[in-house]
């Protein structure tokens, strides 16, 4: 087994499936590697046909409006998927795909990973089990992001994101996955009133933070 192979069998879309049944899937799925510069756009599932599984790095789903304004989707940092949903119902992503850092993505075409199987590849069943949680958890997570941007202010909305990633550290003290940019296009809300609020919320004693680290008092 190659490293390429054996980081993929590390992953979440590869877990609980033995050596003897990873190998027969991995040829039945040959996936398509690629690697990707900071800032570099990678190609729309409408065109590949496939959705990505991040190796190493991170990719950013975001949207860009006719003003330049960003909103930012959602992060997927190595061992997570993307683009699952677009690829396997052949929908046009309104979306760009953006490499945050310097990344790795293998390519899977959605028709073989969503269609029929050869019958002697147990690890396809548990395979679709693993795309299909992937899936749900993306949908949670959009679903978060839909909780914290229906609230009215920039301080509610901030304590919102704020006491979300707290639950799922399952602790008060807690790293975010976003600068200070990416969060203000994650919550649709300007960069400097944002900071201004966090300022204001760290001298009222509810939060303290420094860069990406916070604390919820």
């Amino acid at each position: 087994m190659n490293a390429d192979a054996a980081a993929l069998k590390k992953t979440r879309l590869f877990g609980g499936i033995n050596e003897r049944e990873f190998s027969e899937l991995l040829a039945y799925l040959a996936p398509r590697c690629a690697e990707y510069d900071r800032g570099e756009y990678l190609p729309k599932p409408e065109t590949t046909r496939a959705f990505g599984l991040v190796l190493s790095g991170a990719v950013l789903l975001l949207r860009d409006d006719r003003r330049g304004d960003r909103n930012l989707i959602l992060r997927a940092s190595a061992g997570d998927t993307f683009w699952e949903s677009q690829a396997i119902c052949q929908r046009c992503a309104d979306l760009d795909a953006v490499a945050e850092e310097k990344a790795r993505v293998f390519w899977i075409s959605a028709e073989k990973a969503a269609g029929p199987h050869i019958a002697e590849c147990a690890g396809y069943c548990r395979f679709t089990r693993n795309l299909l949680s992937a899936v749900a958890e993306k949908e949670l997570v959009l679903c978060e992001k839909i909780t914290h941007m229906g609230r009215r202010t920039t301080r509610q909305k901030l304590m919102s994101f704020l006491e979300s990633q707290s639950r799922s550290s399952g602790s008060r003290v807690f790293d975010i996955p976003f600068s200070r940019q990416q969060l203000a296009d994650y919550l649709s809300v300007d960069r400097s009133a944002m900071s201004a609020e966090l300022s204001a919320l760290a001298r009222g004693g509810m939060i303290k933070y420094e860069r990406s680290h916070f604390e919820l008092l």
